[in-house]
C-alpha cells in the first residue's frame, strides 16, 4: 500500500517558517517578496511484497523531502528558486523528481524572466505542454511522484487573436541500474533536449486552430550501452467551445512522429 501524508504551509519567513513578505518601494513601482515551504512523507510498503523476494525495486522504503521556494517581483521582472532537501529510509531507491539520486540540499529549480502586456520571456526551469500533450508534456506528476522541467529558454507572444511560442533546452534525468544484484547499483546521469515552438490564431468567438512542432534527441540504454534517437514531431489542431448552446465542445488533433527523421513511428 502507498500512502503519502502532505504537510504544507505558508507563513512568514521567519525561524521555523516560510517567507510572506509583500514590501513597496517608495522610488520604485512595487516589489514584492514571497515564498513557502513544503514537507512531504513518503511511506511505501507494497502489499504484494513479501521478505527476501525483489527487494531492490518494490522492498518497503520511506522518504522525507523538503522543499523552500522562494519568488520575487519587481516592475516588469520576477525570479523565483527552490531549496531541496531529500533523504530516503530502508533500501535504494532513485527518486523522479530530483536531478540528483538524493541530496542534502540542491538548487532544485531556478527561473528568471521578463514579462509586459504581449511577451513573457522566461529563462531557467520551466514547464510546457504542446497539442495537449500529445506533441510534448513535461508537467509535475505528484501521483508518480516525478517532476521534471525543461532548462532553458522559452517565449510567449499573444497580440489580439494571435498567440506563439518558442523554447529550447534540456532535460536532465538519474536512472539506475542494479548489476543483477540487490546490493550494488550504478547511477546513470542523462540529458534530453527539446526545441520547438506553437502557433494559435482565435478565428473567432470559441474557435481555434494552433499547429506546433518539436525536435530533439531522446536518451535511452540499451544492453548497457547509452544510445541517443533523434525525434521530430508536429501537429495541426482545431477546437470549438461551446457549441449547440454551450452544451458540447469540439477538439480534433493530427500528429506526426518520425524517429531519426526517417519514417514515422
Amino acid at each position: 500500500m502507498n500512502s503519502k501524508f502532505r504537510l504544507t504551509t505558508l507563513v512568514l519567513l521567519m525561524v521555523c517558517a516560510a517567507v510572506a513578505v509583500v514590501a513597496r518601494a517608495d522610488w520604485k513601482d512595487d516589489f514584492s517578496f514571497s515564498g513557502s515551504f513544503e514537507s512531504v512523507y513518503w511511506d511505501h510498503d507494497p502489499d504484494d511484497w513479501e521478505l527476501g523476494q525483489n527487494d531492490f525495486y518494490e522492498g518497503p522504503y520511506s522518504s522525507l523531502e523538503n522543499q523552500l521556494m522562494l519568488h520575487m517581483d519587481w516592475r516588469n521582472w520576477f525570479a523565483e528558486v527552490r531549496l531541496r532537501n531529500m533523504k530516503y529510509e530502508d533500501g535504494i531507491h532513485y527518486d523522479y523528481r530530483s536531478r540528483e539520486p538524493e541530496a542534502d540540499l540542491e538548487l532544485f529549480k531556478y527561473k528568471i524572466g521578463f514579462r509586459t502586456e504581449h511577451f513573457r520571456v522566461t529563462a531557467g526551469d520551466f514547464y510546457k505542454s504542446l497539442g495537449r500533450g500529445i506533441v510534448l508534456y513535461v508537467q509535475e506528476d505528484e501521483d508518480l511522484n516525478l517532476d521534471r522541467t525543461i532548462l532553458g529558454g522559452n517565449v510567449d507572444f499573444e497580440y489580439g487573436a494571435f498567440e506563439a511560442t518558442i523554447f529550447g533546452g534540456e532535460i536532465e534525468w538519474y536512472d539506475f541500474v542494479d548489476n543483477q544484484t540487490a546490493e550494488t547499483y550504478e547511477e546513470r546521469e542523462s540529458v534530453d533536449s527539446v526545441f520547438g515552438g506553437h502557433i494559435g490564431f482565435n478565428v473567432m468567438d470559441g474557435v481555434n486552430i494552433s499547429a506546433n512542432y518539436v525536435v530533439g534527441s531522446l536518451t535511452d540504454f540499451v544492453r548497457g550501452d547509452e544510445v541517443e534517437e533523434d525525434f521530430s514531431v508536429g501537429s495541426a489542431s482545431i477546437e470549438a467551445g461551446g457549441l449547440l448552446n454551450g452544451y458540447v465542445d469540439f477538439y480534433a488533433e493530427y500528429g506526426k512522429f518520425m524517429w531519426d527523421e526517417d519514417e514515422a513511428f
